[in-house]
């Protein structure tokens, strides 16, 4: 039960890192070399590089640039929180 729910704050740490990089891709001003921004770049981007190669490969990256809207942040809030949920359903099942 505690290996489920500290997976499930780790989950919900990460969704709120996602949306904070969100959040600080529209403030171009604050990307400009604070240590803060840097950790949630390199935290966050290693769930959203592998989302983004597999959109390139799917219809929404094209065959040229693709789509200028980054779909990632999105898939991967998706994704996180259908593991929250399933990991919510594994926590009222024991």
């Amino acid at each position: 039960m505690l290996i489920l729910k500290t997976l499930l704050y780790f989950i919900y740490v990460l969704e709120a890192l996602v949306f904070a990089r969100v959040i600080l891709s529209w403030l171009p001003a604050m990307n400009k070399g604070r240590s803060l921004v840097q950790f949630i770049v390199t935290v966050t981007e290693t769930l959203l590089q592998p989302i983004r190669s597999i959109i390139k490969k799917s219809v929404l990256g094209g065959s040229g640039n693709g789509l200028r809207l980054d779909y990632a942040p999105l898939v991967a809030f998706l994704i996180l929180d259908a593991l929250s949920n399933h990991i919510r359903q594994l926590m009222v099942g024991l």
